[in-house]
């Protein structure tokens, strides 16, 4: 079962300076199906939204400014294991 993305960045709510198809972390590609899209209906395809795909501890090191508003990308939220 799916739950919600972890951001809603692709979902328009973007802050200036942050590249939505970038992890925040490294600057690597986020994998992102929203961003890949530019749909935030696609939220569901995301890898992001699989159980157990964030590490809450990846979560909390995000700036708080940011939180809910930019992506990690699978390794930097401890997801690379269950991606592939």
């Amino acid at each position: 079962m799916a739950t919600q993305p972890f951001s809603t960045a692709q979902a328009g709510d973007v802050p200036d300076g942050v590249d939505a198809a970038h992890c925040i972390v490294c600057g690597g590609s986020n994998g992102c199906a929203m961003a890949a899209s530019g749909r935030a209906d696609d939220a569901a395809a995301c890898w992001c939204t699989a159980p157990g795909a964030v590490d809450p501890a990846a979560l909390a090191a995000i700036p708080t400014a940011l939180r809910g508003r930019a992506c990690l990308c699978p390794r930097c939220a401890g997801a690379a294991s269950i991606i592939g």
